[in-house]
């Protein structure tokens, strides 16, 4: 039986070309050394792009490991698909890649819209998630409320249609939430930080089991 681990948070935030579908006899349990982070994106149906950095909170700084989303319903094109699979068939909002274990941020999102590049960066607020080894964690990138427990049903189900993951999940909560200083774009395409590792971030906050049980008690939707 499947058992989620969830990131229940709101986030509002380009190898081969586009996701392709992640194979039925994929194979992931407690007992693999990395994890397995699925991004869920409903509504807009254009290709975009998400990073993550591995976040150093002892040492208040990034680490050099860095992971990029490429998320596409319908089309991607001829993207880069940086590792990440669809895990539907044809139009997809689930996108899926084996990560190396650790705490992670969101730093910046990017897509299309009909005449421009658009780039969010993170840099005033971004939470930070510890990602275990052996654990499939959900991070809901969709503004409805309630989306989140909509989006962990539907998981559940596109889960058991590959038979080879499997076992016991740790629910994931955010841990933490930072800023960092935005550096300035050199070059068209050029995320919104120079380097990440060793680059200093600042902890706004730091969440404890009590506070995220209490205020996954009201909303789940609205850890902030």
């Amino acid at each position: 039986m499947i058992r989620l681990s969830v990131v229940a948070v709101v986030l509002s935030f380009l190898s081969a070309c586009g996701p392709t579908k992640l194979e039925n006899s994929f194979n992931f349990n407690s007992t693999n050394k990395n994890s397995l982070l699925v991004v869920y994106d409903s509504g807009e149906n254009k290709a975009n792009k998400i990073i993550f950095v591995q976040t150093d909170l002892e040492n208040s700084q990034f680490k050099d490991e860095t992971e990029t989303f490429l998320l596409c319903p319908a089309s991607c094109g001829g993207m880069t698909n940086y590792n990440t699979f669809k895990l539907q068939q044809g139009p997809a909002s689930y996108f899926a890649k084996v990560v190396p274990p650790g705490q992670y941020s969101p730093l910046a999102k990017w897509w299309r819209n009909m005449i421009a590049r658009v780039r969010t960066c993170y840099s005033k607020g971004s939470y930070v998630f510890d990602f275990k080894p052996g654990t499939i964690n959900l991070v809901n990138l969709n503004r409805l409320a309630g989306s989140t427990a909509m989006a962990r049903q539907n998981l559940a189900l596109i889960l058991n249609t590959y038979p080879n993951i499997n076992g016991d999940i740790v629910t994931t909560k955010p841990v933490a939430k930072i800023a960092f200083e935005e550096a300035e774009e050199k070059s068209f395409g050029e995320p919104c930080f120079p380097e990440t590792g060793g680059q200093p971030i600042e902890i706004l906050k730091r969440f404890d089991v009590y506070q995220i049980e209490a205020r996954d008690s009201r909303s789940p939707d609205n850890i902030n």
